[in-house]
């Protein structure tokens, strides 16, 4: 089965795999990170997709961020896949390998890689957002945490117990994303989850043929 690279510091078996569980992911989710979801659909609302690739679909919630379009999820870890499928049967979901995308060049409109940045490195995340722009003809979504000048003690201890080794600030993010090249910033918006301990970013880029 594709298995995708992970960095040095992407601790994805913590706390003893627990949360490799998917019930158990979802709940911790809902806990600390609540309501990424409906945030994103809002910011995603003003873009007019056709279709969108999920990159590192985990449960696959974002599959309803756009009922009306052709949707498709994808993520390395089968359980995650097998748990999408069953909960969002209306949808499709495939095991793959973010590296190395299984599809033709330009056969997507849209590719969306969300809550997956910071468990790459610089290069593995520029590798990954660099597959996704060859198989996408318009929108590249990012969307993740990002560390906050000011940021809250809890929140920043919180971010260090996570799985992934590389929260970065917008303005890193931004740098990365540009350096792409042939790529036009549509925008960055920004929003916090419940209970209020985690900053999100959604970054919009248009891919220029």
């Amino acid at each position: 089965m594709p298995q995708e690279k992970s960095a040095t510091s992407d601790y994805k078996m913590r706390w003893g795999g627990l949360l490799e569980i998917p019930v158990v992911s979802r709940i911790h989710r809902a806990c600390l990170d609540g309501g990424k979801v409906d945030a994103l659909a809002r910011v995603l609302k003003k873009y007019d997709l056709a279709d969108l690739l999920d990159v590192g679909c985990g449960l696959g919630e974002n599959s309803v961020i756009k009922r009306e379009i052709r949707y498709l999820g994808l993520d390395n870890s089968f359980s995650r896949v097998l748990y999408a499928s069953r909960c969002y049967r209306q949808r499709y979901f495939i095991c793959g390998n973010a590296f190395n995308l299984p599809f033709k060049d330009r056969c997507f409109d849209s590719s969306l890689l969300a809550n997956t940045s910071h468990h790459l490195n610089d290069k593995d995340f520029r590798e990954t957002l660099l597959e996704m722009k060859r198989v996408t003809k318009r929108y590249l979504i990012i969307d993740d945490a990002v560390k906050t000048e000011g940021q809250g003690r809890f929140s920043a201890f919180l971010y260090n117990l996570d799985r992934g080794g590389h929260y970065r600030y917008q303005k890193e993010m931004r740098e990365i994303l540009i350096s792409l090249g042939n790529v036009r910033l549509l925008g960055a918006d920004h929003f916090v989850t419940f209970p209020g301990f985690y900053s999100h970013v959604v970054f919009v880029l248009e891919v220029i043929s």
